[in-house]
């Protein structure tokens, strides 16, 4: 068959893309710049995003089937996979190497499920944690990642989590005195959990940057907060100053 190949680079953008179709002999590649779609599949080798110095994004946006890559999928340095739905890497699964991103949610917090296959999240990778209002609940207030097979993580640090508001201000409804548990992710199997690898970010989530900790429960990993100045780090306290 005809060979064809679509390149979206330096900064270009295929927005709110529907169902991916891939043909035999055709390529698809995202060096730079964006590219959204609400499902489909990818049969040609492994689908990497970015090309490891341009800011790059994948955007999953939640159709009625999942955007499946075959032969897997790798999130690059300077790259992000983002969004709602579900979305799979098959037999290798998502990767999220050093410098790269993921972030539940497309212009805000959201739900992202990698459906069918594991989740491994390597030393400097981030997850981008959107964290709104603490009120509306996981998925709509604060982000969660479903994985619904297993999440890999590094045994090194840091494994990053980048708390933002969104607006410079503090989130609605949260109060510093008060104490919270955010559920942030929830997996069928976990590997390699260490509470000390994990380093979180508050830079950009103003009114709290510290008397945060990562805690493990019921097949889940939970942001805590602790008002008092109580941390729990793999439910043992210890004091914040």
């Amino acid at each position: 068959g005809v060979s064809n190949r679509l390149v979206i680079d330096r900064g270009g953008t295929v927005d709110n893309g529907g169902g991916l179709t891939f043909y035999t002999n055709n390529s698809l590649y995202l060096w730079g710049g964006t590219l959204a779609l609400a499902g489909g599949t990818y049969n040609g080798g492994t689908f990497v995003v970015g090309d490891g110095t341009q800011s790059a994004t994948l955007k999953s946006l939640a159709g009625a089937t999942p955007l499946v890559w075959k032969c897997g999928l790798l999130i690059t340095n300077n790259a992000t996979l983002r969004g709602n739905g579900t979305v799979g890497g098959a037999s290798l699964g998502v990767i999220i190497t050093n410098g790269a991103t993921f972030s539940p949610g497309v212009s805000g917090p959201g739900t992202l499920t990698i459906g069918g296959s594991n989740l491994t999240w390597c030393p400097g990778g981030t997850y981008s944690c959107l964290i709104t209002d603490l009120n509306q609940g996981e998925g709509v207030g604060w982000p969660v990642l479903n994985v619904s097979s297993q999440l890999n993580l590094a045994t090194t640090a840091p494994l990053t989590i980048q708390l933002d508001s969104m607006t410079g201000s503090p989130a609605s409804n949260f109060n510093p005195s008060a104490d919270y548990t955010l559920r942030i992710a929830g997996y069928g199997t976990m590997t390699g959990y260490a509470p000390a690898n994990f380093v979180i970010n508050t830079n950009a989530f103003p009114g709290c940057t510290t008397n945060w900790s990562i805690t493990n429960m019921n097949s889940s990993l939970y942001l805590v907060y602790r008002g008092a100045g109580l941390l729990f780090t793999n439910s043992e306290p210890i004091l914040a100053f």
